[in-house]
């Protein structure tokens, strides 16, 4: 009960967090519902030869073209706007404070998941190392956007292929989901530095408390 609380906290301070920050809790699924759309409207009135190697290949359609290369280009814009709208919204004392707590949320649930790594005497840097979770996030955010940037059929391989030469509605549908995944993936990437500080805090607290645990311990061990 007490973690279904918490979890039901930390998806209400980041619907507040997305409202803040882009004006609705919906802005992952309108924005993908947007661009998307403008795509395929675009694909429908002006040919388009592709602009990378996915977008160039053989049994591309115009409407896949123009899909991809617009989430690519429109990906890496978005990156960046997040960013200095997240800086930007950091003046504000009453969205800091919002962002503080946001942050926090995140590092205690990371920092459960640690205790219960400690305990199950299993590997621990995964939820410690903050380099690591920079490297899982940014392989995840650009991996996915290279792959529509570099990716091409491979011959004979239909299957393999999926993921770009599938009807063009499923592969619109695709990349609408990688749209509303992508404000998230962002926020969480930028926000790595602050949540580690709380995960560093809090493992502190903990160390302290085992400490002072520990020391009452011997003192009453020698008292008997």
């Amino acid at each position: 009960m007490k973690y279904s609380n918490q979890q039901a906290l930390a998806e209400e301070i980041q619907a507040s967090v997305n409202k803040a920050l882009f004006g609705t809790v919906h802005f992952g699924k309108l924005y993908a519902s947007l661009v998307v759309m403008m795509s395929l409207i675009v694909a429908m009135f002006i040919p388009h030869e592709g602009l990378f190697a996915t977008s160039q290949s053989t049994g591309m359609t115009n409407y896949h073209r123009w899909l991809y290369d617009v989430y690519v280009i429109s990906s890496c814009i978005t990156g960046v706007v997040i960013f200095l709208r997240l800086q930007h919204k950091k003046h504000d004392v009453k969205f800091r404070r919002l962002w503080h707590c946001a942050t926090k949320i995140s590092a205690e649930e990371r920092f459960r998941e640690y205790q219960y790594a400690q305990s199950q005497s299993k590997v621990t840097i995964l939820y410690s190392s903050k380099i690591l979770f920079y490297a899982v996030l940014l392989g995840f955010t650009v991996g996915v956007i290279a792959m529509y940037v570099w990716m091409t059929p491979f011959a004979g391989a239909y299957k393999s292929s999926f993921w770009i030469l599938a009807w063009w509605p499923i592969n619109a549908l695709i990349i609408w989901a990688l749209y509303c995944c992508q404000s998230y993936l962002f926020l969480r990437l930028f926000s790595t530095e602050d949540m580690h500080k709380h995960f560093l805090k809090l493992k502190r607290e903990a160390q302290r408390q085992a400490k002072k645990s520990m020391l009452q311990k011997d003192s009453s061990e020698e008292q008997v």
